[in-house]
């Protein structure tokens, strides 16, 4: 049967897809939805990232004090006061940097430190209670087929990391928010460990994760006109604000059937991750 005439007969049957608007209450993200980031700078600065030493060897090298360096001259009191606002209580907060797929990027373990330092609370790393799973590095994955490789992070003592959190606020750091996907990836799996996150730190990037309702409805919107049955909100359960753009952006581009049968089979994995 061809694909258009298949989708055609799937439209007509209401068990299979709606295209429903998102009510503005409605939580989209689960536990990425409380989340609050603070991040240097939204905009990731190409001349630091392509040319500062001490960057490229925090991030490629696992030079520490590199990366410690990066994180006294980059990263401002400013920043610690914004994410202190963020916080409860600030000084019995535990910092938890997102464990590097290369093994070499020690930036996030830098700033976590740093803010800890600040803070007065508590640091680990996450390479320490996580191995990583997933076997290519997001720099590897061109941007827009990022969002079809999930990060895997798997648990290595969960009681012990559980202990060390107590009655402490958690916070996520990173280096760079490219698409919020690794930070994310990491609090799903604190949460179902029973640890909540309270919010996220970063160098650049859109530290924002939860998908809002509007967006999903933008989603719902791009579905319908492209004839691709999936569901939006189950798409979108799965995704960061960030990633939730680019598919709506790969969904408004896909043109021919072929096209859209190939976007749909990946759609569809990611709803039933």
């Amino acid at each position: 049967m061809p694909f258009g005439i298949k989708m055609a007969d799937e439209h007509r049957r209401t068990d299979v897809i709606s295209y429903e608007e998102s009510p503005a209450e409605e939580v989209i993200s689960g536990e990425l939805e409380k989340v609050r980031g603070v991040v240097r700078s939204q905009k990731t600065n190409i001349r630091i990232t392509e040319n500062d030493s001490d960057w490229l060897a925090g991030k490629e090298n696992g030079d520490k004090e590199a990366a410690d360096r990066f994180a006294e001259k980059f990263w401002s009191e400013k920043h610690t006061d914004e994410l202190g606002r963020q916080i409860d209580n600030p000084e019995n907060t535990l910092f938890i940097s997102v464990p590097s797929s290369s093994k070499n990027n020690v930036h996030p373990v830098s700033l976590g430190e740093k803010l800890s330092g600040e803070f007065g609370g508590k640091f680990v790393a996450g390479e320490t209670y996580f191995n990583v799973l997933h076997e290519r590095q997001s720099k590897k994955i061109r941007p827009f087929e990022r969002v079809f490789h999930p990060r895997v992070y798997e648990p290595l003592s969960p009681a012990e990391l559980k202990a060390a959190v107590g009655n402490r606020e958690v916070v996520v750091t990173d280096d760079i928010f490219t698409t919020g996907g690794s930070a994310a990836a990491l609090i799903r799996t604190l949460d179902q460990m029973g640890i909540s996150v309270k919010a996220v730190a970063g160098y650049f990037g859109n530290a924002r994760l939860s998908v809002p309702p509007q967006t999903v409805s933008s989603m719902n919107k791009a579905l319908k006109n492209a004839g691709i049955p999936v569901r939006a909100r189950e798409v979108a359960k799965n995704l960061t604000f960030a990633e939730a753009k680019i598919v709506i952006e790969l969904i408004k581009k896909a043109g021919s059937e072929d096209e859209k049968e190939k976007l749909t089979r990946k759609l569809q994995g990611i709803s039933d991750r």
